[in-house]
C-alpha cells in the first residue's frame, strides 16, 4: 500500500463513525416511537380524568377555571377513543385502531351535522346530563372546531398510514387547530378558540389536541420512507385545511350575522302583529267602556237604547271579530222571581233565565246586540260555568276588565274557542276602594262575546302573510289549549325562525307561538352563508388541486430530469459497450469488413481488412481510397461494384485481386448502401476469402465428374455381360431343359431371375447417377403434361391392375421435365405395386397452393405402411417386403427424394396401415 501506518487507521475510524451514526439514528427513532405511546396514554388519561370530573361534579376537572368553557362529556369520550386508536396503531393492531378512530369520527360528524343543519340528534347528553353551560350554546355539545379536530384525527386512524404524506397533513391540521386555540387563550382572542356564538373549545381540549397531534406525527415517524419525503408535499393538504377552517369560520360568522339580522326582522314583524292584536283588543275594551258610560249617564238603559248604542258602534265594520255587545245583570237567587217579572213586563215577555245552578247568585244576560246573532245567549246565567264565573267575579272584585279562559259560546254552533270580555258596572262611576264596597255597589257587567278565529283573523295579513302564529290560552304552549292557528294547513315547510311571547289580556295570559311563513322575505338572503361555504370548499378543492399539480409537476420534472440523466448515462454506457462489443466483433470477424463514403474513401474497416496491407501502411488506410495500391484493371473492377451499390443499393460479385501484401485472393463480396442521419450515403462491404474453398470446389467437381463418368461407364458396361448371361441361361433352358432334372431347372430359374434383378439394379443405379447431370437443365415444367407422359408409360400396368386414376389440374414449376415425369411415374408405380389384394386400386393426384410453395400429393388405397417405417422408405436400397412378395430394387423412392431435393422441396408420406398411403412433395413457387 502507498499509505503509512497512520493513514491505514482511517478506514476503521470511518466505519466506527458510521456505526455510531446508525446507532444514534436508531435510538432517535425509538425515542420518537416511545413518545407516540406516551402521547396515547396521556390522551386517554385526559379523557378519563374529565369524565371522572363530570360524574363527581368536580368543575375544576371539567373547565379548569370557572370562566373557561368546559370540556364536554362527548369530547372526553372522543379523547379516550382517539388515545386508544393511537395506542393500537403503535402496537400494530390496525383494525382496532380504525375501530376507535371510527367512533371518534362518527361522534364528530354527527355533531357537525347538528351545527350545520340546526338539528338536535339527541347525542349531546346521551351519556351524561350536562350541568355546566359556561360559553356553551347547546348544553352538552362539543364545540364545532373540536368536532372538526376529532373528524381529522378519526380520519387519520381510519386511513392507511402508508399514505404517509396525507396522514401527516391530517396530523398537522389537528396540531394547527390546537395551536390556534392555545394562542386564543393566551392572547384573550376568543375568536381563535370559538366560532360565532356557539360553544367554545375548552383549554384542556386544545392541550389534548396538541398532545394527540404530536403523537400522531410521531407514530408516522416510524413508517419507513417518511423522513425521505419532501415536506413540500404537505403544503396542498395543509393549505387546503386552513382554507376549509377559515371557510367554516366565515360561513358560521355570516350565518350567525344573517340569522341575527333576519331574526331581528322577524321579531319586528311579530311585534307589529302583536301590537295590532293589542290594539284590536283595546278597541273592544273601549267599546265596552262606552257601554258603561251609557249606564252611568242615565238612571236606566232600555233594550231599545242599548240596541241604538250598539248599532252606532257598527261592530261588523269597526270591531271585526266581536260577536256583539251586551249587558249582564247581577241578581241574587231570592230576587230572581221579581227580576224576571220586571224584565218580562217592561221589555221581553218570553224572557227566561237558564240554566239552573246551585249558586246563591246569578249572572244573567239581559241585553245582547245584535240580537239575531246572539239570541241563544239572552237569559243565560254565565255563572253556570267555572271559567265564565271566575272571570266575572275577578272583574267585579278588581274593578277592571276581565277575560275568560277558552270557552265555547252558546251562540256558536261550530263550538270553536271563544271568550267573554267583561267590564264591571257599579252604582257610582267612582270605583269603590275595597272589594267589600265593590261587591256591595255592584250591579252587573257590560260584556262582549267573541270567537278566537274571528278576533285573530286578518292579523297575519298585516305583513303580507310573512308570519304565521298560534295562540294558546295560558302560559304553556300546549295543543290542548290552542285557541287559534293562523295557517293550520301549512306544516310541511322548514321553519327557520320561531319565537314565543306572552300577552296579558284583561288578566288572562295568552302564549303566542310565532313562525315564519312561506312568504317570509328576510332582508338578508338565507342562502348567502351556504353560498360562502360552497364557494370556500370549492376554492379549497381547487387550491388543493392546483398546488398538488404544481408540486407533482415539480416532482415530475425532477423525476424526468433524473430519468433522462439515468437514461443518458445508461445510453452512454450501452453505446460504449456496444462500440466495444462492435470493435470486439469486428476484430474477430475473419471476413473483410469495410465502409466507404460516396467518394469511395475508406472510413472504417476491421482488422482482417487492414491486415491486407503492410504494417507501415495500415494507419493511413482510413480516409483514403487506396487506389494506388492496385493495378488499373482490378481497381476499375471493384470501384465499378462500389458505384453500382451506391446507385442500386446492392451488388454481389466474385473477384480475384492481388492485394498490397502480395497475395492473390479470390473474394465473394457483397456491398449494400445506406444513409446516415445527415443524409450522407455510404457503402458497407463484406468480402469473404474463398480462395481455398474455390480450389476445394474445383477439386470436388473434378472428382464428382470422374465418379459420375465411372458410374455411368460401369453401369453401361455391366449391362452387356448381364444381357449375355441372361440370354445364355434362357438358351440353355430352352435347348436342354428337358434333359435336366428338376433341381437343375430350379437352379437355372434362380440364375435367370438373379440376372434380371441385377439388370434392373444396374439400370436404376445408372438413372440415379444421371440425376446429377440432369440437374443442370432447369426450365419451366408443365406438371399436367409430365403427368400424362408418366401415365402413358404406365398404361399397360394400369390396365392390368384395373386401377382408377384421377387428378387435380396441376401447375407449372421450375425443374427438369424428365425428372418431374419420372417423379410422378415412380410414385404412381409404387401405388400400383402395393395395391390391396381385396380391392381395385384408386389413385388420386392432388395439388394445393400454399403461400410460397406448391404441395402435391399421390394418394392410394393400398396396403399402407406401418408408422415406424415411414422415415425409412426413402433410404437407398431399403425394402420393407421380401422380393418374393413384391419386386423392385429399393431405389425408386430414393430417386423421388433426390429429384424433389434438386428442385428445392421436401417429400414425406402419411399412411394408415391396411387403408392406404399418401405421398406428399413440395416445390417452391420460384
Amino acid at each position: 500500500m502507498l499509505y503509512d501506518g497512520d493513514f491505514e487507521k482511517q478506514p476503521l475510524n470511518i466505519m466506527d463513525n458510521n456505526k455510531n451514526t446508525q446507532t444514534g439514528g436508531f435510538l432517535l427513532k425509538e425515542g420518537i416511537w416511545l413518545f407516540a405511546k406516551i402521547a396515547a396514554v396521556m390522551t386517554v388519561f385526559l379523557g378519563g380524568l374529565v369524565i371522572f370530573g363530570w360524574y363527581t361534579g368536580n368543575t375544576t376537572l371539567i373547565q379548569i377555571m370557572p370562566f373557561f368553557a368546559p370540556m364536554q362529556f362527548n369530547t372526553a369520550l372522543c379523547f379516550i377513543a382517539s388515545g386508544f386508536a393511537l395506542c393500537m396503531l403503535c402496537q400494530g393492531h390496525k383494525p382496532l385502531s380504525r375501530f376507535f378512530g371510527f367512533i371518534a369520527a362518527l361522534i364528530a360528524v354527527l355533531t357537525l351535522i347538528e351545527y350545520v343543519f340546526n338539528l338536535n340528534l339527541e347525542i349531546d347528553q346521551i351519556f351524561m346530563d350536562a350541568y355546566v353551560n359556561t360559553k356553551t350554546s347547546h348544553l352538552g355539545r362539543m364545540a364545532p372546531n373540536t368536532a372538526l379536530g376529532f373528524l381529522l384525527a378519526g380520519s387519520f386512524f381510519m386511513l392507511d398510514t402508508r399514505r404517509k404524506l396525507f396522514s401527516a397533513g391530517l396530523a398537522a391540521s389537528v396540531l394547527a387547530l390546537s395551536v390556534l386555540a392555545l394562542i386564543g387563550y393566551l392572547s384573550f382572542a376568543e375568536g381563535l378558540y370559538g366560532w360565532g356564538q356557539v360553544t367554545r373549545m375548552a383549554l384542556h381540549t386544545a392541550l389534548g389536541f396538541f398532545v394527540l397531534g404530536l403523537g400522531m406525527l410521531a407514530s408516522l415517524k416510524n413508517a419507513d420512507g417518511l423522513e425521505k419525503a419532501d415536506l413540500w408535499q404537505l403544503t396542498p393538504f395543509s393549505v387546503s385545511v386552513v382554507v376549509v377552517v377559515l371557510t367554516c369560520f366565515a360561513w358560521y360568522s355570516v350565518k350567525e350575522t344573517t340569522n341575527a339580522h333576519n331574526q331581528q326582522y322577524f321579531v319586528k314583524l311579530t311585534g307589529e302583529i302583536e301590537n295590532a292584536l293589542i290594539n284590536r283588543y283595546n278597541q273592544y275594551e273601549q267599546s265596552l267602556h262606552g257601554g258603561l258610560g251609557l249606564f252611568y249617564g242615565s238612571d236606566s238603559v232600555t233594550r231599545h237604547e242599548w240596541r241604538a248604542y250598539v248599532n252606532a258602534l257598527d261592530i261588523e265594520k269597526n270591531l271585526p271579530g266581536i260577536n256583539g255587545v251586551g249587558f249582564i245583570d247581577y241578581v241574587r237567587n231570592e230576587d230572581i222571581p221579581e227580576y224576571l217579572a220586571m224584565v218580562r213586563q217592561d221589555e221581553k215577555p218570553d224572557f227566561k233565565n237558564y240554566p239552573e245552578t246551585a249558586f246563591s247568585d246569578k249572572f244573567v244576560i239581559r241585553y245582547i246586540e245584535p240580537e239575531y246573532k246572539n239570541k241563544e245567549a239572552i237569559g243565560l246565567d254565565i255563572g253556570f260555568e267555572s271559567n265564565r264565573r271566575i272571570a266575572a267575579e275577578r272583574a267585579r272584585d278588581l274593578g277592571a276588565p276581565a277575560l275568560t279562559r277558552k270557552i265555547e259560546l252558546v251562540q256558536d254552533a261550530q263550538k270553536q274557542a271563544g271568550f267573554l270580555l267583561l267590564l264591571p258596572l257599579y252604582k257610582y262611576r267612582q270605583l269603590p276602594s275595597s272589594v267589600q264596597e265593590r261587591r256591595s255597589q255592584f250591579e252587573g257587567w257590560v260584556y262582549a262575546p267573541f270567537m278566537a278565529r274571528n278576533f285573530f283573523n286578518g292579523l297575519s295579513d298585516i305583513r303580507d302573510s310573512q308570519i304565521k302564529f298560534k295562540v294558546y290560552d295560558g302560559p304553556i304552549a300546549n295543543e290542548e289549549h290552542l285557541i287559534y292557528n293562523s295557517d293550520p294547513d301549512k306544516e310541511s315547510y322548514i321553519e327557520k325562525y320561531k319565537s314565543y311571547s306572552q300577552i296579558d289580556v284583561a288578566g288572562s295570559i295568552w302564549t303566542v307561538e310565532w313562525k315564519n311563513d312561506t312568504a317570509f322575505d328576510p332582508p338578508v338572503d338565507d342562502n348567502k352563508p351556504f353560498s360562502i361555504l360552497i364557494a370556500g370548499l370549492f376554492f379549497s378543492g381547487l387550491l388543493y388541486y392546483v398546488l398538488t399539480h404544481l408540486i407533482l409537476s415539480k416532482e415530475a420534472i425532477a423525476m424526468e430530469v433524473d430519468k433522462r440523466t439515468l437514461e443518458l448515462a445508461k445510453s452512454q454506457k450501452e453505446l460504449k459497450e456496444s462500440l466495444d462489443f462492435q470493435d470486439l466483433v469486428m476484430s474477430r470477424i475473419p471476413d473483410l469488413v469495410f465502409v466507404k463514403d460516396s467518394d469511395l474513401r475508406i472510413v472504417q474497416a476491421n482488422d482482417a481488412f487492414l491486415k491486407l496491407y503492410p504494417k507501415h501502411k495500415r494507419h493511413s488506410v482510413i480516409g483514403t481510397t487506396t487506389f494506388e495500391e492496385y493495378d488499373e484493371a482490378e481497381m476499375e473492377a471493384f470501384t465499378t461494384e462500389d458505384r453500382r451499390a451506391l446507385k442500386e443499393g446492392f451488388s454481389e460479385t466474385e473477384e480475384t485481386i492481388k492485394f498490397p501484401d502480395g497475395r492473390v485472393r479470390t473474394l465473394m463480396t457483397r456491398k449494400v448502401s445506406f444513409d446516415n442521419d445527415h443524409g450522407e450515403r455510404f457503402v458497407l462491404g463484406i468480402s469473404r476469402d474463398i480462395t481455398e474453398k474455390k480450389k476445394a470446389d474445383e477439386a470436388i467437381l473434378r472428382s464428382n465428374s470422374e465418379l459420375e463418368r465411372y458410374a455411368y461407364i460401369a453401369s453401361h458396361d455391366l449391362q452387356e455381360p448381364l444381357r449375355m448371361i441372361s440370354n445364355f441361361n434362357l438358351l440353355l433352358k430352352s435347348e436342354y431343359g428337358e434333359d435336366m432334372d428338376e433341381t437343375a431347372n430350379k437352379y437355372m430359374d434362380f440364375s435367370v431371375d438373379a440376372t434380371k434383378r441385377m439388370q434392373a439394379l444396374v439400370s436404376d443405379l445408372l438413372e440415379y447417377s444421371r440425376l446429377e447431370v440432369e440437374d443442370a437443365i432447369i426450365e419451366d415444367v408443365d406438371c399436367e403434361k409430365q403427368l400424362k407422359v408418366a401415365l402413358s408409360d404406365l398404361e399397360q400396368i394400369i390396365t392390368e391392375s384395373n386401377a382408377k386414376i384421377e387428378h387435380d389440374k396441376l401447375p407449372h414449376v421450375k425443374g427438369n421435365p424428365m425428372q418431374v415425369s419420372r417423379l410422378f411415374q415412380n410414385l404412381i408405380n409404387n401405388a400400383l405395386k402395393y395395391k390391396h389384394p381385396d380391392r381395385a386400386a384408386n389413385i388420386y393426384i392432388g395439388f394445393e397452393n400454399r403461400h410460397d410453395k406448391y404441395v402435391f400429393s399421390v394418394k392410394d388405397n393400398g396396403i399402407g405402411i406401418k408408422e415406424d417405417y415411414l422415415e425409412q422408405i426413402f433410404v437407398l436400397f431399403k425394402r420393407l417386403h421380401a422380393k418374393e412378395e413384391y419386386g423392385g430394387t429399393g431405389i425408386g423412392l430414393a430417386i423421388c427424394k433426390k429429384i424433389v431435393h434438386s428442385m428445392g422441396g421436401e417429400i414425406w408420406a402419411e399412411s394408415v396401415y391396411d387403408k392406404g398411403t399418401t405421398f406428399y412433395f413440395s416445390v417452391p413457387k420460384s
